[in-house]
């Protein structure tokens, strides 16, 4: 797809529950951000690996849950407010914010915390960055 697009610019990239899943995610953000047209953004989702649910699954030691988050075990990468902003960085993308995104069933305990906890009730983490 990324040979396909060379000679293309966007506006805007979106990659979607896919960095995660990659040997080098930054690698392969920074060749789909060399497609943003000047003032272009990219914004990138992946699952919150660091969220409560997660957290229970894995104390639980329910199965797939051992190892998640070891690339090399399970092929999926750790995944983070930090880490995804760091593969921004690591792409040639300034970060603009990484927003938690919070599923309804846990909106209310969310607001409690004063919103100031969104990493632990999120199911997702979405970026948004442009180049520099």
């Amino acid at each position: 797809a990324r040979r396909t697009l060379a000679h293309e610019r966007f506006d805007c990239v979106v990659m979607s529950d896919v960095l995660h899943l990659v040997r080098d995610p930054a690698c392969l953000l920074r060749s789909f951000a060399e497609l943003l047209a000047p003032n272009g953004i990219a914004v990138a989702a992946v699952p919150n690996l660091g969220n409560l649910s997660t957290f229970w699954h894995a104390l639980r030691r329910d199965p797939g849950f051992e190892n998640l988050g070891e690339y090399e075990k399970t092929g999926v990468h750790a995944t983070s407010r930090r880490i995804l902003a760091d593969w921004f960085r690591k792409s040639g993308l300034k970060v603009d914010r990484v927003v938690p995104i919070i599923p309804a069933r846990w909106d209310l305990a969310h607001r409690i915390s004063l919103r100031m906890a969104g990493e632990i009730w999120a199911s997702d983490l979405a970026a948004v960055g442009a180049r520099r």
